[in-house]
């Protein structure tokens, strides 16, 4: 689902640049999404090819020559494609820069997508294993990597240490700062 969800950003990225840039032309959406795909195997199989092979360039430059390597994979492209023009390298160049500027939005924004659903999936079930703890049986069996604390923009990560009578001994982290916190369940169910 995750590369779907890329893979139609990424299209969306490439009629802005068409947009933003009168040297790169796109014909619709459903072109920007073939141009989409065969930039991204060209940039899975070439791509890293033609790092190896200049890696004595890009090393003398500096890595800037990578660049170089990023504009000719967007004209080659291009080339390939016939709802996909670039005028000249120098605008598959600016075209790539504004390209691979939106990719790192996007790959960004993903990622915090996923990792926001991996947090909330971690504190259900931590609240879910607390309950469990706190009002029944299962009172032992609280899972130590599950609990999880908020405070606005930032999580904290709480990790039950062991449990004295109906207390948790709670070591609370963030970052390299630590808290030792006792936390007594309510008996009340």
């Amino acid at each position: 689902m995750k590369l779907i969800v890329r893979w139609l950003l990424l299209a969306a990225a490439l009629l802005l640049v068409a947009y933003l840039y009168p040297g790169v032309t796109v014909t619709s959406f459903g072109a920007a999404m073939i141009a989409a795909l065969v930039l991204g195997l060209l940039n899975t199989v070439v791509r890293p090819l033609l790092v190896l092979l200049t890696l004595p360039v890009t090393l003398l430059t500096l890595g800037l020559f990578l660049f170089v390597i990023n504009a000719l994979m967007f004209w080659a492209a291009a080339s390939v494609l016939d709802s996909f023009h670039v005028a000249s390298f120098t605008a598959a160049l600016i075209g790539s820069l504004l390209y691979s500027l939106c990719g790192m939005v996007i790959d960004v924004a993903v990622e915090r997508r996923a990792l926001g659903e991996h947090l909330l999936h971690r504190r259900e079930a931590g609240d879910r294993a607390c309950s469990e703890g706190s009002h029944g049986p299962g009172r032992d069996r609280v899972d130590p990597d599950l609990l999880l604390a908020e405070v606005p923009g930032e999580v904290l990560h709480a990790r039950v240490e062991g449990r004295l009578g109906d207390a948790h001994h709670v070591v609370v982290r963030h970052g390299a700062l630590a808290a030792q916190v006792r936390h007594r369940h309510d008996r009340a169910a």
